[in-house]
């Protein structure tokens, strides 16, 4: 987990809160907030009675979405700041009548929409079409992502703490976001934000803070240009921290017999520290002992730069060690959410390879290929020559409705080459909406190649992406299909991901997204020296009509 999620159940009655104040600074209608220095850090549980809170006047969410009339119930806001965190309190009345519509216990994410729930927008610079959307239901399950021109980077993660707790008249929320994935140096000061509330429970109510765009424009809370503004965020110091986490760990190897009887495999970690100071941690691995007692395996310092890096360890296992890892890093002493390597098939609970008898791999021998299994370094059928270039998904469109305008001996043999270490947001040039049932929203003509370099002097490949809007209706992306081959084209030394973040996104992926292919084909075409990924139905599906 890369964040805590608190739920909590209480009898006590909700503070006082006080009147309304709108800080002056509403421009073209929009309302302003200041963000309050606390004097103290609020705990976060969920409840807002915290001593620090009573130094901040909260503000009313008065608007109801596409609607003109005023909400049924109250819901008051509270923001403040020390030098690490941001704060944001919301204090969520009921009517006497209706109970809060709450899951408690359970934090998986599916759950949010079945729940009473809020949903913060913080926009670090309004000039700047990036935002991140943070979503905490009363029962405590949250969820994050960020949006660069409104598409969603499945990618993107932070550690930041949240809490909810149902009271006698309500629910009430916490968050504390930390200030450096929000400015540098300083807030903007053109800083916006938004502060949502959905009430579940028929008849359904959608409140929010800042009145948004009419029915018309389909945004629904995703409404950037109308979130609000606040008041003097300039003024408010992002100090630089050190924040390592682990980004991603992998399991490279099946576990390795040891020449004193033990067992070892290796351990790739990537460590990411976005706060801006650099500092040394501490990664400890561990795995299942007997009598469920955890059992470190390799505990070790580690340098973290600012920004990333990546280290690997060789982890020793204890002969009676069973089940798969958990890796963690300590700083200070305090250790940091558990993460789950990936590749833990390699390490099949019971198997212990004998002395001598290294396992080299599994399914086919790359040896009798002549080439590594999945490609990337060492692969020998590179391509290095090009007929175009292209740097962009918009580039690549061209050249392929050019290509495909074309007769097959025009194109035969050409070959498109997408440059190295290029990022093409595929959804950008295509219409989403207007894409059909089984058909292609693009085609690799017969004959022709489109290529990367993955592998060649270590390259990962150029990554083609393909982000799902964030305001794509649920069926965007039923039974459609992203790339198609045509007999003979092939598709090579690129990175390939689709729109789906995997199990538990809830909202972020649909169950029609679930049914989105990565490339098909209409006749014998080849992939390979691709990593392909994220599409939950199929990366690669030889099985749909080549209609």
């Amino acid at each position: 987990m890369h964040k805590t999620c608190h739920y909590m159940r209480g009898a006590g009655v909700l503070m006082a809160c006080l009147a309304l104040c709108l800080p002056p600074g509403a421009v073209a209608g929009l309302p302003a907030i200041r963000i309050v220095r606390l004097p103290s850090a609020p705990t976060i549980d969920g409840r807002v009675d915290d001593a620090a809170w009573r130094e901040v006047t909260p503000v009313k969410l008065e608007h109801v979405l596409y609607q003109t009339n005023t909400p049924a119930v109250e819901t008051l806001a509270r923001l403040g700041h020390d030098d690490r965190f941001l704060y944001i309190g919301v204090c969520c009345l009921e009517d006497g009548v209706r109970q809060p519509s709450a899951l408690p216990g359970i934090a998986i994410p599916d759950t949010i929409g079945m729940q009473d729930h809020l949903e913060l927008f913080l926009m670090p610079d309004g000039r700047n079409p990036k935002y991140y959307h943070f979503v905490l239901a009363a029962g405590g399950a949250c969820r994050e992502q960020r949006l660069v021109d409104g598409q969603r980077d499945e990618d993107w993660n932070l550690a930041y703490t949240a809490a909810a707790a149902v009271v006698s008249n309500g629910w009430e929320a916490e968050w504390a976001i930390p200030l450096y994935v929000l400015g540098d140096g300083r807030l903007a000061d053109d800083f916006r934000l938004n502060i949502c509330r959905a009430r579940q429970t028929e008849p359904l109510e959608l409140i929010t803070w800042s009145p948004l765009g009419d029915k018309a424009a389909r945004r629904g809370f995703h409404d950037p240009d109308n979130f609000g503004r606040v008041v003097e965020a300039g003024a408010i110091a992002v100090n630089k921290v050190f924040a390592p986490r682990i980004a991603g760990a992998v399991i490279r190897s099946p576990y390795h017999a040891r020449s004193d009887g033990g067992l070892e495999y290796d351990l790739a970690v990537a460590l990411e520290n976005p706060g801006g100071l650099t500092g040394k941690a501490t990664l400890v691995v561990a795995h299942q002992g007997p009598e469920s007692e955890r059992q470190i395996s390799w505990r070790g310092p580690m340098f973290v730069p600012s920004g990333s890096t990546n280290y690997v360890v060789k982890v020793i296992l204890r002969e009676n060690a069973v089940g798969q890892p958990l890796a963690h890093l300590d700083v200070d002493g305090k250790p940091g959410d558990a993460f789950q390597p990936r590749g833990a098939s390699l390490l099949t609970p019971g198997v212990r390879p004998a002395a001598g008898a290294e396992l080299t791999g599994y399914g086919a021998n790359a040896a009798e290929l002549g080439d590594p299994i999945g490609g990337w370094a060492g692969y020998s059928r590179m391509v290095v020559t090009a007929d175009v270039e292209v740097a962009t998904a918009k580039e690549l469109a061209a050249v392929l409705e050019e290509f495909n305008q074309k007769t097959p001996a025009e194109v035969a043999g050409k070959v498109i080459r997408v440059r190295s270490g290029a990022e093409l947001d595929l959804a950008g040039a295509v219409d989403v909406r207007a894409a059909k049932p089984y058909q292609p929203m693009f085609t690799i003509p017969a004959g022709v190649t489109v290529a990367g370099d993955r592998g060649t002097g270590g390259s990962p490949g150029p990554l083609l992406r393909f982000r799902m809007p964030a305001d794509a209706p649920p069926d965007a992306l039923a039974e459609r299909l992203l790339f198609r081959l045509g007999p003979g084209a092939r598709l090579t030394g690129v990175r390939l991901r689709g729109p789906d973040c995997g199990h538990g996104e809830a909202a972020a992926v649909t169950s029609a997204n679930s049914r989105f292919r990565g490339v098909t084909f209409a006749g014998a075409g080849e992939v390979d020296n691709c990593r392909i990924s994220h599409f939950g139905w199929a990366d690669v599906d030889a099985s749909v009509p080549g209609v």
